[in-house]
This record gives C-alpha cells, sequence and structure tokens, in this order.
C-alpha cells in the first residue's frame, strides 16, 4: 500500500506540470462574454490590451476618486470545466480569494503608485469614477486539469499522463478579463478594456503548483497596466508585459 499523503502526490504532479509545460506567447483575444456592451468593445492602438476604448476627448486623470467595485467572477463559473471540478476540495473557495485578490491588487497598485491622483473610495463617490472588472476566464493547463482529474490515481501514472499531455497544443494556461469605467455622476461607460493573457514562460515556476497560480501573475501585471492607462497621455503607447519572466511567482 502507497502510504505517501495525499497532498505530496498532488505536490508531484503539479512540479511535473512546472518541469514539462511548453513555450510561452501571448495568447489570442478572448470571445466577448458580454459584459461589455458590444457597441464599445473596440481595438486602439496604445494599449497593452488586445481591446481598449475611451469616450473621445476624455481624460480619466482628470477624475480623483476612483472605486473599485468587488470582481466578477460569474463567468468562470459557467466554464465547461469549471463544471467538473468546481464543486471539489477548495476549488469554489480559491475562486473567491482569486476575487478578493483581483480587487486588493488593483486597489493597491493604485495607492502604491507615486503620481497617482485618484483617491480609492470605498463607494462610487459623485464625481469620481467606478471601474467594474470581470474576470471572463481562468482556464488551467491540461496537465494540471489531469493532475486534478488523476490526484487520486496510482502517482506514475499520473506523471506519465501528465508528460504526454504537456507536449500536445493547447495545453496553456490562460486567464481573461472585460471592465467597464463609469462615470459615478452620470453612470455612463466612459471607458472598457478587455484582455486574455497566457501563462508567461520561466526557466522554472512554482505558479502551476495551483490551479490559479498562473492567473496572479497576470492580475498583477493588469493592475499595473491599469494605472498606467489611467494616467496615459494621448500620445504615449503602454507596453504589454512580455511573454517570459525570471521571476518564479
Amino acid at each position: 500500500m502507497n502510504s505517501r499523503p495525499v497532498f505530496l502526490q498532488i505536490f508531484i504532479c503539479l512540479f511535473a506540470v512546472a518541469c514539462v509545460s511548453g513555450c510561452a506567447a501571448k495568447a489570442d483575444p478572448a470571445p466577448s462574454a458580454g459584459f461589455i456592451p458590444a457597441a464599445l468593445l473596440k481595438e486602439t492602438a496604445g494599449y497593452p490590451f488586445h481591446k481598449a476604448w475611451v469616450r473621445p476627448n476624455l481624460h480619466l486623470k482628470d477624475y480623483h476618486y476612483l472605486y473599485v467595485a468587488p470582481i466578477d467572477v460569474e463567468h468562470i463559473r459557467q466554464m465547461t470545466w469549471w463544471q467538473e471540478f468546481g464543486n471539489k476540495g477548495n476549488v469554489e473557495s480559491d475562486l473567491e480569494d482569486l476575487a478578493r485578490y483581483t480587487q486588493e491588487e488593483i486597489k493597491n497598485a493604485f495607492i502604491n503608485h507615486p503620481a497617482q491622483p485618484f483617491r480609492i473610495t470605498s463607494y462610487p463617490a459623485e464625481g469620481g469614477l467606478a471601474l467594474e472588472f470581470a474576470l471572463t476566464e481562468v482556464v488551467p493547463n491540461k496537465a494540471v486539469l489531469e493532475a486534478m482529474t488523476y490526484a487520486f490515481a496510482p502517482l506514475g501514472l499520473v506523471i506519465s499522463t501528465i508528460a504526454q499531455s504537456a507536449t500536445h497544443a493547447n495545453s496553456q494556461s490562460y486567464v481573461a478579463f472585460e471592465a467597464i469605467v463609469r462615470d459615478n455622476s452620470t453612470q455612463e461607460i466612459v471607458a472598457t478594456f478587455a484582455d486574455r493573457e497566457g501563462e508567461q514562460g520561466a526557466l522554472m515556476s512554482v505558479r502551476g503548483f495551483s490551479w490559479y497560480g498562473h492567473a496572479k501573475n497576470a492580475i498583477r501585471s493588469w493592475a499595473e497596466q491599469l494605472v498606467a492607462v489611467f494616467n496615459k497621455a494621448e500620445d504615449k503607447a503602454i507596453p504589454d508585459r512580455g511573454a517570459y519572466t525570471l521571476k518564479p511567482w
């Protein structure tokens, strides 16, 4: 009888994911999730996102208050993989934690920016903006999904299956968002943004040790990019993050 603790088997399986994962690249644009009205889902040059639109002649930095609403994760609960795994273990509570993490990362990115003109508020203050942000996709790579599926199977079988899966196409993890910026006084939508990111390549990564680890890295980048976008000069382009990172977390 195998006496290894189950958590150790899962850890080893996910370590195998990190070792055999393939090359990283910018993900293709995600299909519309419907969070942003279709007429306002547009491509604009100079932004680090697949989709970006700001109302003409509007400068987001002219506002002084910003409310970051609780993160919408309902679209993730409708995904096919979630239907199988969403009610197992701590996956649901993990998603709720990821939503809170996203909200705090965005708020802290604004608060900690040295040139930040916005005061972060706990409600939609008059004369300010509200950022409504939805995580529309969080997809573990194929190897992680199989590790979740076979966590209680014989360890050798699991690692063999993971190694084979990671060599096939479409094995990359990815995460996507759609966001609306609303004028609190008029309730008018004044800007929209949407993006999808694949997992960054790394010499060694510990992000794959949880099903949502890759998402946190993208969320941190998005938070920093949103601060740059809100302070963007009209003639300045904001670069996207690179496909590779030296950071293992």
